[in-house]
């Protein structure tokens, strides 16, 4: 049987970006919140699967698209990146013979949902966190009333979290894997995420790796919770993302390395590009100037592997001259 999610992000962030080069837009940003409402008619949350399809295009497009924002868990509503409106792989519905249609699949789970809902199920997505009150099956032991020793926890949306608990709390090694949504199901044998590293009282604290579905994979340090300090973010592209976090946020120096071996450095304000970079190409080029908010602004300079000079003029990410 088809998968329901999956496809149907892919399409609809397509068309979006589509809409928004038919109305001459270059570029396009995006929310994973804003892609989730265009798809997911019912109270069924699929936002890693908005996350999963933003990422896989943002893989195919490489330097192309450009990570406003980076939801510390990595997943949530507010993940954003810019796009190239014309950068497409030019996949359709028709490209997968054998799927159901998207207004069949939408009915299909509307129905799911109302069944699931009039039983007591009931998944909505509150702060970048699963809600796992309603959870399908919890294992493990408690000791003087507190959950203590090891545990595994499975909820309805196929979150899948295995690890200890002392004294109530998290703390250890642990596993979070989120399952692939079927239209019956979950299935074991895929994933749209899976993040292991320790728990310290409670919180992520201690060396985390994140890999998602479509290749991508974060690793570094979190502390109290939140990411923080250096991390390593590698693309299925060959592409490499070096750089540091400050609770949360990617702030500070950060360098990116292309898989053809261009390399760009400079320094990076809440996940945007922000003040003085450097981009040198494989071939000996080099551009040097000043990004704002995201976007090339002001004066570059292009020094080409002759040595020859040159003055470049930006304006909101538009070369001017």
């Amino acid at each position: 049987m088809p998968k329901y999610v999956h496809t149907q992000f892919e399409d609809k962030l397509e068309s979006m970006l589509k809409e928004a080069r038919a109305r001459g837009e270059s570029r396009k940003r995006i929310t994973a919140g804003e892609l989730h409402k265009r798809v997911v008619l019912s109270r069924d949350n699929r936002m890693p699967m908005a996350c999963a399809a933003m990422r896989k295009l943002g893989s195919h497009q490489g330097s192309k698209a450009i990570v406003i924002y980076e939801p510390p868990s990595g997943q949530g509503p507010r993940l954003e990146i810019e796009f190239d409106t014309a950068d497409l792989p030019g996949r359709t519905s028709a490209r997968h013979p054998g799927r159901t249609n998207m207004k069949t699949q939408t009915i299909i789970f509307a129905l799911v949902t109302v069944i699931l809902v009039g039983c007591g199920i009931n998944n909505t997505y509150d702060n970048n966190t699963y809600d796992d009150r309603w959870p399908k099956s919890e294992e493990g032991q408690y000791v003087n009333g507190k959950r203590h020793g090891h545990w595994v926890l499975q909820s309805p949306n196929c979150l899948t979290e295995t690890g200890s608990y002392v004294d109530g709390k998290r703390h250890g090694h642990w596993v979070e894997r989120l399952g692939t949504v079927q239209i019956w199901g979950c299935d074991s044998s895929a994933f749209s995420y899976l993040l292991e590293g320790p728990y310290v009282n409670g919180k992520k604290h201690g060396h985390w790796v994140y890999r998602y579905d479509d290749g991508k994979v974060y690793e570094g340090p979190m502390v109290d919770g939140k990411q923080h300090g250096h991390w390593v973010v590698r693309h299925p592209d060959g592409r490499v993302d070096e750089g540091h976090y400050v609770y949360g946020n990617p702030n500070g120096q950060w360098v990116v390395r292309l898989a053809n071996g261009d390399m760009h450095e400079g320094p990076l304000v809440n996940g945007k590009r922000h003040g003085h970079w450097v981009e040198r190409l494989i071939d000996g080029t080099v551009l040097e100037g000043l990004y704002v908010n995201g976007k090339q602004h002001g004066h570059w300079v292009l020094r080409l592997p002759d040595g020859t000079k040159q003055n470049v003029t930006y304006r909101d990410g538009e070369r001017i001259n």
